[in-house]
């Protein structure tokens, strides 16, 4: 993982919860965003192995393809509360608006 790199990343696996978020992918100040119609942020916290940042086009490729900030997302999953002690991968940063997280299942 590169300096900046903004992803959350949590342990792979199949399965989850299947609800949707639909927004637009977000990066401020250092955080990923998926950016809700009413303006909520969502941290997405991206499947590990088979997810990485591209610091150059500003875009998350997963196994499933590449997603560039400012395009729109749909994502399965499901809301995740943010726990230090969870089995991260790579934590969000410090630095981000953990209030709403979204643990991804798959794009849909």
């Amino acid at each position: 993982m590169a300096p900046g790199d903004p992803l959350a990343l949590y342990p792979g696996g199949r399965g989850g919860e299947q609800a949707s978020l639909t927004g637009r992918l977000a990066l401020e100040d250092g955080c990923l965003y998926v950016v809700d119609s009413r303006g909520q942020r969502w941290v997405p916290a991206f499947r590990s192995p088979g997810t990485s940042w591209d610091a150059a086009s500003r875009s998350v490729a997963t196994r499933w393809g590449r997603f560039g900030v400012g395009e729109a997302v749909r994502l399965g999953g499901g809301e995740l509360e943010y726990s230090a002690a969870a089995p991260w991968v790579k934590r969000p940063p410090a630095t981000c608006d953990l209030t709403r997280l979204w643990l991804l299942a798959e794009p849909l």
